[in-house]
């Protein structure tokens, strides 16, 4: 997609679940007076809703210069990602198609304004971060380093064996109650991943995480990626079904259940073979962007389908031993400022 092309972001953006609730709460930021969505389930709600979006100022929305201004925002919709079960009754409601069309003139505005311009942007290498979550031991034990082929070896094992044991032992019926892995990262492979410093943010995973669990304290390093990296960059729904038909790994069974009831569809599922991505890229970065068009949806590749499904927004998962160095972890508490809002602070007193 051009730089600047903003007809072509504001349709992406408002072609996914993820990307309607994020313009949506753009919305309600401009206009707290707002239904919620979740008061707009029957056609009187949705009228009104359709009515008071008519009547938003798009104008405040493209002048939003500060990036941290939509960081809450985000982390509501991220934070309404579900890959294991039916979507939420809001995502239905934002996919009327009257909404849809008012909610494109916010991303419109959107996709001019100051403060999302990161949302389109690569990753930012000269400040990028690694998260250690409080509620896990060796939060502050430095990630790996080396040895990222192997472990993408015995994830593409373990994925394989999954699937075979799919094969045999689940129902075929997609409709059927039965859930397994539902994720399309190699999230339990034990790689590095980093998100970038967003002002005074240390690191935006901490408040861009899917299915989080309201954590509160996290230990922050800084990372330093080797110059010559070679980061694939997933910015649209295309740059990701065009991963996965490239280096296909074939899931249907193992995904074929919790898939079905997020989005309808039967598939037959694909995610990358991320062992066969490492061989062309060291690292995959997904935009804000690309998340929230292509997060939660059915997208066809060559042979099949996918979902993007469990890959933070602004994640880089780094494949190959590309990482040079890790800095001190450091204590990061979140607590509330003076206007009520969650803010991440240093903690000081370790």
């Amino acid at each position: 997609m051009p730089l600047n092309d903003v007809p072509g972001r504001a349709a992406d953006l408002v072609g996914g679940p993820r990307g309607r609730q994020a313009c949506f709460e753009v919305a309600r930021l401009v206009d707290p007076q707002l239904l919620t969505a979740g008061d707009a389930t029957d056609e009187v709600g949705r009228t009104r809703l359709v009515e008071q979006l008519v009547g938003i100022d798009v104008r405040a929305i493209a002048a939003l210069h500060d990036p941290l201004s939509l960081v809450d925002v985000l982390a509501t919709s991220v934070d309404s990602a579900r890959y294991w079960q039916e979507p939420y009754e809001h995502d239905a409601v934002l996919a009327d198609p009257r909404l849809v069309g008012q909610l494109h003139r916010v991303a419109r505005a959107l996709a001019s304004a100051p403060a999302a311009g990161w949302w389109w942007s690569p990753a930012d290498l000269t400040r990028q971060s690694v998260v250690r979550w409080d509620h896990r031991r060796g939060r502050t034990a430095k990630p790996p380093l080396r040895g990222a082929a192997a472990r993408l070896e015995k994830w593409r094992d373990d994925t394989l064996a999954e699937e075979a044991r799919a094969i045999v032992e689940r129902p075929d019926d997609p409709t059927a109650s039965w859930t397994g892995r539902w994720w399309s990262t190699p999230t339990h492979a034990g790689l590095v991943t980093t998100s970038r410093q967003l002002g005074r943010l240390p690191a935006v995973q901490l408040e861009l995480v899917e299915d989080g669990m309201g954590w509160e304290e996290a230990h922050v390093a800084d990372v330093r990626p080797t110059a010559d990296a070679r980061v694939h960059e997933i910015a649209t729904p295309s740059d990701w079904a065009a991963l996965v038909t490239s280096h296909p790994l074939d899931v249907d069974r193992s995904r074929r259940h919790d898939w079905y009831r997020t989005t309808g569809s039967t598939g037959p599922w694909q995610i990358p073979d991320w062992a066969a991505v490492s061989r062309d890229h060291d690292a995959v970065h997904l935009t804000v962007a690309g998340y929230l068009a292509a997060a939660g949806r059915a997208l066809p590749t060559e042979h099949g389908w996918t979902v993007l499904a469990g890959f933070d927004p602004d994640l880089t998962y780094w494949l190959t031993d590309s990482v040079d160095s890790v800095g001190t972890f450091a204590p990061w508490t979140r607590t509330t400022d003076d206007q009520g809002l969650g803010v991440w602070v240093r903690d000081t007193t370790h």
